[in-house]
């Protein structure tokens, strides 16, 4: 069952760790994970840095603002989609919950998800709002630059806010071996058994 708190704020301190889950915990947040997050905000730049020098000298890339602001005004408005498709990713034998969060919302599930599933997860939203998007503006016409341009800014920037669950991927497929399953605890520690 997919719950959602739209209005509550996540309270670390409140949450109820897992019942009958044994393993062991791995810290995502020590120095190795903040080295990791940095890596994949230079990913992020890298690749937006190289896509839109790519697309302006392939052409119809328009320069006005008007684009560029509706793409980004429609990426941050797309925030809760990004966490609802990692939150269809879980089993629905799972209770998910969408919590709003300083930088915007989160998802957090109760029972333990499978690394592969966990994996996939991370990834379903990246795909499907920033990498297919940001592939489709060479497909469409030269006719519409401010088309293009909106796609390609809205792409961007649901790339960029998912620094994090890059962080997250590379760091479980560091840590988390195979066949193992993941739940998130407090304090950025993410529990393995």
């Amino acid at each position: 069952m997919i719950t959602f708190h739209w209005k509550e704020t996540l309270n670390i301190a409140t949450i109820k760790e897992s019942d009958n889950f044994e393993g062991s915990e791995i810290n995502f947040y020590d120095n190795f994970g903040r080295g990791i997050s940095l890596l994949s905000i230079l990913f992020v730049l890298a690749y937006a840095i190289l896509l839109v020098k790519f697309r302006r000298s392939i052409g119809a890339f328009e320069s006005s603002l008007v684009p560029v602001l509706i793409g980004l005004i429609c990426a941050v408005l797309t925030l809760p989609i990004h966490e609802l498709l990692h939150a269809i990713c879980i089993s629905k034998s799972n209770d998910v919950h969408i919590y709003r969060v300083k930088a915007g919302f989160m998802t957090w599930f109760s029972k333990p998800i499978a690394k592969g599933r966990y994996l996939v997860m991370l990834l379903v939203p990246v795909l499907l709002l920033g990498i297919i998007p940001s592939v489709c503006t060479f497909f469409i016409p030269e006719t519409a630059p401010g088309i293009i341009t909106f796609l390609l800014i809205f792409s961007l920037a649901n790339i960029g806010m998912a620094c994090g669950d890059f962080t997250n991927f590379i760091m479980t497929a560091i840590k988390v071996k195979n066949g193992k399953k993941v739940i998130p605890c407090k304090d950025g520690i993410f529990q393995i058994q």
